[in-house]
C-alpha cells in the first residue's frame, strides 16, 4: 500500500518523539484553558508537559541513533549531553517556525508569540538536558501534573463515593444542635402562647366578675357594689360583735331546742338573733 509523504513524516515523528502516547496521556487531562497565562498561544500545563516528553523522546532518539556511528565509544555522560543538544536544537527550530514566524505575521507587534516561544523552550530545555536518559513518556508528562496540581478529568468521579468521617461527624452535630435550637424555641413559643391565653381567660374572669360585684346587694339599706374590702371583707365581719352574738345567740337556741324548752333568746326585728334574755 502505497504511503504518502505526509503519513511517512508522520509516522517517522511519531516514532522519534512519542506522539500518540502523548496524545493518549494528555487526553486524560484538562485542556490548557485554564493555565493559559496569555491566552491561545500554546502554553500552559498541557504545552509543558507536551514539549518535555516530546524533547525527551527526541534526546533518546539522538542517543540511540550515535550508537551506529562513531561517537558509540563516548562514555554516556559525553552521549546524553551531545543528544540533548540536538533535541534542543531542533526544539528551538520548531519554535522559529512557529512561533517566530507568527510573531513576524502580526507586524512584530504581538509579543505574546515570543512569551510562548520563551515557554516552549524552557519546557524543551527542561524535557532534554533535565530528563535522564530512558525516562518514560508517561512519567515525565506525570511529573509535570503533579508539580502544577493538575488533577485528570476523571479525579471527581473516582472521589464521589468518598466519605470525610470528620466532616460527616461535624454535620451530625450541627444537624442535632439544630434541632435541639428547634425544640427549645417551640417549647418557648407553647410556654408564651398559654401564657398569654391564661392572662386572657384571667383578665375575661375579671371582668365578668366586675359585672357581678356591681349588682351585688352589700347591705340592708339595699346599696349595690361589692369590693370584698373593709366592711364588706368576711375576716373584719368575722371579728365584729354582732358576729359573735349571732354564734352565742345559736348556740343557746341549738340547746334549749336540744332540752325541749322554748330559746330564752328574744328576736330582734330586722336580725336572725336578738341579744339579751
Amino acid at each position: 500500500m502505497h504511503m504518502s509523504w505526509q503519513n511517512k513524516m508522520y509516522k517517522l515523528g511519531n516514532n522519534i518523539f512519542d506522539l500518540d502516547n502523548i496524545s493518549s496521556i494528555a487526553s486524560q487531562y484538562p485542556e490548557d484553558v485554564n493555565t493559559n497565562p496569555i491566552g491561545s498561544y500554546g502554553v500552559g500545563v498541557q504545552s509543558d508537559a507536551k514539549h518535555r516528553a516530546a524533547s525527551a523522546r527526541a534526546s533518546d532518539a539522538f542517543y540511540d541513533m550515535m550508537g551506529y556511528t562513531p561517537l558509540r565509544f563516548l562514555p554516556k555522560s559525553f552521549k546524553e549531553p551531545i543528544a540533548d543538544t540536538y533535541s534542543l536544537a531542533g526544539g528551538t527550530g520548531v519554535e522559529l517556525i512557529g512561533s517566530l514566524f507568527d510573531y513576524a505575521k502580526s507586524g512584530f507587534k504581538d509579543k505574546n508569540y515570543l512569551t510562548a516561544a520563551k515557554e516552549d523552550l524552557v519546557s524543551d530545555y527542561k524535557g532534554s538536558f533535565g530528563t535522564p536518559y530512558g525516562t518514560s513518556t508517561a512519567d515525565i508528562m506525570n511529573n509535570v501534573y503533579k508539580e502544577n496540581n493538575y488533577n485528570t478529568k476523571y479525579n471527581n468521579i473516582f472521589n464521589a463515593g468518598t466519605i470525610d468521617v470528620e466532616d460527616y461527624s461535624t454535620t451530625q452535630q450541627r444537624v442535632q444542635a439544630e434541632r435541639a435550637a428547634q425544640a427549645q424555641a417551640a417549647a418557648q413559643a407553647a410556654a408564651q402562647a398559654a401564657a398569654q391565653a391564661q392572662q386572657q381567660q384571667q383578665k375575661q374572669y375579671q371582668t365578668k366578675m366586675s359585672d357581678v360585684y356591681k349588682n351585688v346587694t352589700v347591705d340592708n339599706s339595699g346599696n349595690k357594689g361589692y369590693t370584698g374590702t373593709g366592711s364588706q371583707g368576711r375576716g373584719a365581719y368575722f371579728q365584729t360583735p354582732a358576729y359573735r352574738g349571732q354564734q352565742a345567740a345559736a348556740s343557746v337556741d341549738r340547746k334549749a331546742k336540744s332540752m325541749g324548752v322554748a330559746s330564752p333568746v328574744r328576736r330582734t326585728p330586722g336580725t336572725k338573733y336578738g341579744f339579751g334574755l
